[in-house]
């Protein structure tokens, strides 16, 4: 009997949709086949997007099957091979790969197959993500699509540009919050001590970390800000949580 596996992936925003739209979801499955060098994959689209799209999925494996995350990749209907992002999140006591999560640019309406074992070997990305940090100086996030602009002493992007086009540009005001006091604090500067951490950066997938203090004009801190930052090679989006 075939085994089916599902999850749920969050629909990344745009940053022209950072007014906080609710984002679709899309459930992706692995339905596991009698073949014991593949199974397929299934985008159960509840959004209706017809254009490609940041997929991430869990991707099982029986116990002994598999020892190495790179020798998985993921194929279109045709047999082209799709570039994907595969790490490794989880093993059987034998040392043996259980879970691995991939991450892919494509049509949520097409059909996907992963292969893995011998003789099984990934391609990487035409156009691998980048991420660029000078010392002390901004963090730019490059996907082949957008370029993405963090400078220091700010928690969220203040500049985005697809090729020549700049969508977003300038300082505003960043984020902020009113409490229930009326007072403003905004995550701005030096006192608002910023940290950034890139949690993941391969050449599909790429994670960032942000955090750091909502503080007032008279300098007292509010509350503590995060906020993660998803990015995927292709994808002229990101998302936000």
């Amino acid at each position: 009997m075939a085994e089916s596996y599902a999850m749920r992936i969050p629909q990344p925003t745009s940053l022209r949709r950072l007014s906080g739209a609710a984002a679709a979801a899309i459930v992706l499955s692995a339905a596991r086949s009698v073949l014991a060098d593949g199974f397929d994959l299934r985008v159960n689209d509840v959004s209706g997007l017809d254009e490609p799209w940041p997929l991430v999925a869990g991707l099982p494996f029986p116990e002994g099957a598999l020892r190495d995350a790179s020798a998985i990749r993921i194929v279109g209907a045709d047999g082209a091979e799709v570039p994907a992002q595969v790490d490794a999140v989880a093993t059987w006591r034998d040392g043996s790969l259980q879970w691995a999560l991939a991450g892919f640019t494509a049509r949520p309406q097409a059909a996907f197959r992963v292969e893995y074992g011998l003789g099984v070997r990934r391609m990487e990305p035409p156009v691998p993500l980048r991420i660029e940090q000078a010392s002390d100086g901004p963090l730019t996030v490059n996907t082949g699509a957008a370029v993405f602009t963090f400078r220091p002493g700010r928690l969220l992007p203040d500049r985005a540009a697809m090729g020549t086009a700049v969508v977003l540009d300038g300082a505003g005001a960043g984020a902020y919050l009113v409490d229930n006091r009326g007072r403003e604090a905004r995550v701005v500067g030096a006192a608002a001590e910023v940290e950034s951490d890139v949690v993941l950066a391969g050449p599909a997938r790429a994670v960032i970390r942000r955090a750091g203090w909502y503080v007032t004009e008279t300098g007292e801190r509010l509350a503590r800000a995060e906020a993660w930052f998803y990015f995927a090679a292709g994808c002229p989006s990101l998302r936000i949580t």
